[in-house]
């Protein structure tokens, strides 16, 4: 396949993780890609929307070797790591670098190897205690363990809450086996006092858990009865704060962040009966308290509403962004011609109203085929810059919509979620409806062959066959 793209599409593909952008470099001369690929291989380009999107390095790395010019690319990897600190503030980026001095170490670059030896050993990446593990055992195995449980000791050693973490061992366990592990930690402990004082502390950690996991079963033999649904609510009146001047900062500080006993995954109360969720209802209908109505509505989220009162459709319309989010959520379980009549009236306010993207929520269970050219208007006015987490707000709407209405096709707005998805995890869901659909474009699969995501490859690969 023949991909020639203008800087701006490179760029744009680069960013993205399109497997156009491979395909450019497999078919441009060298000096042509040699700037944007650069810069891409030293500065993080990606968004890290979702957490199951894969490292770039080895997707950058198949462009380096397609260049002819590893060496180029080699020295600006060098030169941009070195220029970092080791308790860097562009973590995604210091990251992806380590990685690809990885991707060149792991084909015999002993150079490099050092270079990723000496950072390892002095790195201080915040919430990431296993910085550098899974990149330094592709080339060093186990020894990459004993280098991780040392440079983690130093991190713990003075300060007893801190805990050591047993997930890099598993790991080493899994790609070489249990015994040989546990034999080879064994033996290091002998000659590393890190090594052995980590391990010391991981075992007592681990008995103190299983003594309380046997705690936990044997209250579970006799679990107390879950509360009524009304109980909660009934304990709205002490545990709701006064109807104050609201923030959307405030309210979702007040609201979201600390427990809410309606929002939490699975049920904390017993399987309500008609009655209580009458009840519940009617007191979402008598209270005009912003923290109140946002708690009953999340009732409402699990629980499909026994009926719908046009007032209610109101709450889409809140100054507060929590509470419209809380309505989308509990309308959007309902079908009815006012909830669909109120999603396109919010899809036409695009771009103009921030909470738009709520309207394709409330079409999930009302949608008609009719719809989807005001839809298709709509993503068109979105304008470039539009801020990318309401992008990747409006995306997954999108593909929840399109996933629950399966006898519709969404042609052209699968098309447009893959080419303007920034998550490359939404990008790989497009394909994946496209290909049950059986509308996935030919050349859209083989451009999925190079995408950055392995889903997506996986997909076209199976699609393929």
């Amino acid at each position: 396949m023949t991909v020639n793209l203008t800087p701006k599409q490179f760029r744009d593909a680069l960013r993205k993780g399109l497997g156009r952008a491979v395909q450019h470099v497999h078919n441009s001369p060298s000096e042509m890609v040699r700037d944007d690929l650069a810069h891409a291989c030293t500065h993080f380009l990606g968004l890290n929307l979702q957490e199951e999107m894969d490292s770039r390095a080895g997707w950058l790395f198949s462009m380096i070797e397609a260049t002819g010019e590893p060496d180029f690319y080699r020295q600006k990897v060098i030169e941009a790591i070195e220029q970092m600190s080791d308790s860097p503030d562009d973590t995604e980026t210091f990251s992806e670098l380590f990685s690809l001095l990885a991707e060149f170490a792991v084909r015999g670059d002993a150079e490099l190897l050092a270079i990723m030896q000496r950072h390892f050993e002095t790195a201080n990446v915040p919430y990431e205690q296993n910085f550098g593990f899974y990149d330094l055992f592709r080339i060093e195995g186990l020894d990459a363990l004993f280098r991780l449980l040392c440079r983690e000791w130093e991190r713990i050693r003075d300060d007893e809450t801190l805990w050591a973490w047993d997930d890099a061992i598993k790991y080493a366990e899994d790609k070489l086996g249990k015994e040989s592990v546990h034999a080879a930690l064994e033996k290091e402990s002998l000659v590393s006092e890190s090594v052995r004082l980590y391990l010391e502390r991981l075992h007592r950690q681990e008995t103190e858990r299983l003594a309380k996991t046997a705690e936990r079963k044997k209250m579970k033999q006799k679990p107390p009865p879950l509360p009524r649904l009304m109980e909660l609510i009934d304990g709205l009146d002490k545990d709701c704060p006064p109807e104050t001047d609201w923030t959307d900062d405030t309210f979702r500080d007040t609201f979201l962040r600390r427990r809410n006993p309606f929002l939490q995954n699975g049920r904390l109360y017993a399987q309500p009966t008609p009655e209580e969720l009458e009840l519940a209802f009617q007191q979402l209908l008598a209270t005009a308290d912003p923290g109140r109505q946002f708690c009953l509505l999340a009732v409402f989220v699990k629980e499909t509403m026994p009926r719908l009162k046009p007032r209610l459709l109101s709450l889409l319309d809140s100054p507060l962004h929590l509470l419209r989010w809380g309505a989308a959520e509990a309308f959007g379980r309902m079908s009815d011609p006012q909830v669909r009549a109120k999603g396109l009236e919010l899809i036409a306010k695009a771009p103009d109203f921030g909470d738009w993207y709520l309207g394709i929520g409330l079409l999930e269970n009302n949608y008609q085929p009719e719809d989807e050219s005001l839809l298709q208007r709509t993503l068109d006015l979105i304008p470039v810059g539009f801020d990318v987490h309401e992008l990747h707000a409006t995306i997954m709407s999108l593909i929840d919509l399109i996933i629950a209405n399966t006898e519709c096709s969404f042609e052209s707005t699968l098309l447009w979620v893959y080419e303007n998805s920034p998550c490359p995890h939404c990008r790989s869901r497009s394909v994946e409806q496209m290909i049950q659909r059986n509308i996935a474009p030919k050349n859209l699969l083989g451009e999925c062959f190079d995408d950055l995501f392995e889903s997506t490859r996986e997909l076209a690969r199976s699609a393929s066959q």
